[in-house]
């Protein structure tokens, strides 16, 4: 009798696609996945059960590929997904007629504006987003200004998830290095997209203390009406440490 030897590694024989969030992450290229490991330890416990449910998650930041945007679409089958980014850096890979064609909903605009912040807060559906993720800019003026906008179109009991938190406070934790990022800012913002420039702000390790131990937001570049409206619909929130940080915030 002749007898076969397979090779599960010959190229003739089809594999099993890996359908988790993580195994979805490496294909399409998003660093969650990969270096920072959030999709095994952020994402996955709290997006889980809501896999096949119609959600509505926004992401601020489509970074160079679009990865992540693309992860959410496959992986939320029933779900629609939103991007947020001015799509202006000159190495950017992915377009915004690449995410249409995905069928994710663009949104082109900067984190730093308000006005484009409520626009893409007026896509939500009438109840709000499910979940809404920052990985943009990773400075601390820009996230809280998107909080405190974005946070009244997410849904009650829905997620607001925030991205490196170590390299915002690098970025932005004096006045020295937000000068330097913006140096930065200005020579890769070669088609003057981008008319709004960063500013010191408190970090959201410096806010939360705040709201722990007096119940009151810390925030210069905040209206007192936003800070009020944090105050009084955070229900919860948990600080992760892992790779950069992550804070998930729950909304009462």
């Amino acid at each position: 009798m002749t007898s076969y030897n397979f090779d599960a590694t010959f190229s003739g024989i089809p594999t099993k696609e890996d359908t988790s969030l993580t195994g979805l992450g490496k294909k399409y290229g998003t660093d969650k996945a990969a270096r920072h490991r959030y999709t095994d330890v952020v994402y996955s416990p709290i997006f889980g059960p809501h896999r096949d449910a119609p959600i509505h998650i926004l992401e601020i930041g489509a970074g160079n590929v679009g990865g992540s945007h693309k992860m959410w679409k496959k992986y939320f089958s029933k779900g629609e997904v939103y991007c947020m980014d001015p799509f202006f850096l000159p190495d950017q890979e992915v377009t915004i007629e690449e995410m249409n064609e995905w069928g994710i909903h663009v949104i082109q605009g900067n984190q730093l504006n308000r006005d484009d912040l409520h626009r893409a807060g007026k896509r939500a559906p009438v109840e709000g987003y499910d979940f809404i993720v920052d990985d943009a800019a990773h400075m601390p003026d820009a996230i809280q200004l998107s909080l405190a906008t974005l946070f009244p179109y997410l849904k009650s009991g829905g997620v607001y998830i925030v991205e490196d938190l170590a390299t915002a406070r690098r970025r932005g934790g004096n006045q020295t290095s937000v000068d330097s990022t913006n140096a930065n800012l200005d020579l890769l913002d070669s088609k003057g997209l981008m008319n709004e420039r960063h500013h010191v702000e408190y970090t959201l390790s410096d806010a939360f203390g705040s709201l722990g131990d007096s119940g009151t937001w810390l925030a210069d570049l905040l209206t007192d009406d936003e800070k009020s409206y944090l105050e009084e619909n955070i229900a919860s929130w948990e600080f992760i440490a892992i790779s950069s940080g992550v804070v998930v915030i729950k909304k009462k």
